[in-house]
């Protein structure tokens, strides 16, 4: 519909909105604005558009419109209602507000399980909107694999795939196999700002469309990065990475042009007003998707080299809660095990912590098992849920044991991708560890399965109901071999393992254990009643038997164990 402005506004400037268009649960609002002349669309004190939705509930909400070149403004817009919605259009030129009628339009997906928010049954763990808990299996996959080649001293071997082709395997693969989560850097395979100052590019914008349909049509959330930046030189992961140099984007000739540099970016006026357009833009533009499961300002910002980064910090993660509809979750994102000054909810609604083998000096662990659960407990201590964001090998550190490339090549069965995963949820993360070098370990190795291992040993497990905490409720006999726990209110999970058997060990060392005989398992805190007991083979996904054993008052819980061949996983349920 044409809607010109009455006489006493501006009368060149006019919109035509069009029909909704339902795609993938997302209604999607077109219109189109003239009179606008050379009022930059990107920059919203010079131009801005929201749309007004009442949903059929009667409740009210303001979402933010995007520009998307000669397709015109667009609003997407989701809500797990049913039921007749109807909207306002409103445009602001230079903060004079004036209003269109929009279209009225029906949602019909009510059904659908809704977005990934922190639980409000446990402070650790997350759930979806329906109230069902959500335990993330995931990994990073954060560029494309000519990216990592340029990496100083790495070692590469992986395909150099296009990005379109690279993401329909790598989710592909992830989605086959249970995965339901993925870390997506924005920079630099999708950079919004490549160009000029407050002029976004609209092919990176429309790349992260297709990854977001990509990553719903596989079952996978995305965790969405906005940049990752470290300087104005490059320095990042080692030496000199010019990806990620900051004198690369927009932000360089903004900033040049007032006599400073990227130290000043989170102090300066204008660097500020174009990051808060960015955020808009980018809640505007993928915020309306139910998989978008968390906005995350900056890879480790502890990191970061300019001035003022946590206050600039606090700033934006009020500027997404202000602008943000639909309340996605923040994480905060740091390298250390607390992260105390880029923590709390001041800064993200989630944590974030990086434990590697070979970075910080950090040479042993050889066991990222249990080295996890170490590394992490300053973390539980804080009253928000935390991720292993990232963990793994840092292949391009070179280690007392050699170059941790080469060390890594040697685990062709991804045992310590394995242990990554299992490593994050008896950490007490609210997932399990999220693995780096999606390229060179897990996808040329095919050790995708390795996430199927873990969705089958979690499926079906209430974390937000139990609300788990790490324990030493489980306890096994003799010395050789060593138990990590998690107790919840009515369930108990334990992980059960030779302690010299880890990833160095079995991949590097090549060394073979002897079966383990006649295993006493010993519970104790529990509650008397009746216990049902699973037994799991974890490197498998298997559970391979089941017990009952009732305890009563005044007595402990044990049961034995003929042989532990391998590791091994419990699941002990009060019935």
């Amino acid at each position: 519909m044409n809607i010109a402005l009455s006489a006493d506004e501006p009368s060149n400037l006019a919109a035509k909105i069009g029909e909704v268009r339902p795609h993938l649960g997302i209604e999607e609002i077109p219109f189109k604005l003239r009179g606008t002349g050379k009022l930059n669309p990107y920059r919203q004190s010079e131009l801005a558009a929201d749309a007004i939705v009442t949903l059929p509930s009667g409740k009210i909400m303001r979402v933010p419109a995007f520009y998307d070149g000669t397709n015109g403004w667009k609003v997407r817009f989701y809500a797990r209602e049913s039921g007749k919605c109807s909207s306002t259009i409103e445009v602001r030129v230079k903060g004079k507000a004036m209003s269109f009628d929009g279209p009225d339009f029906q949602i019909s997906h009510a059904d659908e399980e809704g977005m990934v928010r922190i639980s409000k049954r446990s402070a650790h763990y997350l759930e979806r909107e329906n109230g069902r808990s959500f335990f993330i299996v995931g990994q990073n996959v954060c560029f494309t694999s000519d990216v990592a080649y340029d990496i100083p001293c790495n070692k590469m071997s992986s395909e150099k795939l296009s990005w379109d082709v690279a993401y329909r395997k790598w989710f592909g693969q992830m989605g086959k196999n249970g995965a339901n989560w993925a870390r997506i850097w924005m920079r630099p395979n999708f950079t919004l700002e490549a160009g000029e100052p407050w002029d976004w590019s609209l092919e990176n914008a429309r790349k992260v469309d297709t990854l977001m349909n990509l990553a719903k049509s596989n079952g996978l959330c995305l965790d969405l990065c906005f940049n990752a930046e470290r300087s104005d030189t490059g320095r990042a992961m080692g030496g000199c990475f010019p990806p990620f140099a900051a004198k690369y984007t927009a932000w360089s000739p903004l900033l040049a042009k007032q006599g400073l540099n990227f130290t000043d970016f989170a102090v300066n006026e204008l660097s500020q007003e174009m990051y808060r357009d960015k955020i808009r833009y980018i809640i505007a533009r993928w915020g309306a998707y139910p998989n978008l499961g968390a906005w995350e300002l900056w890879n480790e910002l502890d990191c970061v080299e300019f001035r003022g980064s946590i206050e600039w910090s606090t700033s934006m993660t009020a500027y997404i809660r202000k602008t943000d509809p639909w309340g996605h979750i923040i994480k905060a994102s740091g390298s250390s095990p607390y992260s105390a000054p880029i923590w709390g909810k001041d800064h993200g609604d989630i944590n974030d912590v990086h434990p590697y083998f070979g970075w910080g000096g950090e040479e042993d662990p050889k066991n990222l098992g249990t080295f996890l659960t170490q590394f992490t407990s300053e973390s539980r201590e804080a009253p928000m849920p935390y991720f292993v964001g990232e963990t793994g090998i840092a292949r391009e550190v070179t280690t007392k044991y050699g170059l941790a490339g080469d060390l890594a090549d040697m685990d062709t069965t991804g045992f310590h991708v394995y242990e990554g995963l299992y490593g994050g949820l008896f950490s007490g993360a609210a997932g399990g560890g999220l693995l780096w070098w999606w390229d060179e370990h897990i996808d040329k190795n095919k050790v995708y399965g390795r996430f199927k291992d873990l969705a089958q040993y979690v499926k079906g497990i209430d974390f937000a109901g139990e609300s788990f905490v790490v324990s030493d409720a489980v306890s096994v006999s003799g010395d050789v071999l060593g138990a990590q726990c998690l107790k919840g209110r009515n369930m108990l999970l334990a992980w059960i393992r030779v302690k010299e058997r880890n990833r160095f060990t079995v991949a590097v060392e090549k060394r073979s254990f002897e079966p383990v005989s006649s295993v006493t398992v010993s519970f104790k805190g529990l509650a008397p009643g009746t216990y049902r007991i699973e037994l799991w083979s974890p490197e498998e996904g298997k559970r391979v038997r089941v017990l009952k054993r009732t305890r009563k008052a005044g007595d402990g819980l044990t049961i034995e164990v003929p042989e532990v061949q391998s590791d091994i996983a419990l699941k002990i349920r009060r019935l």
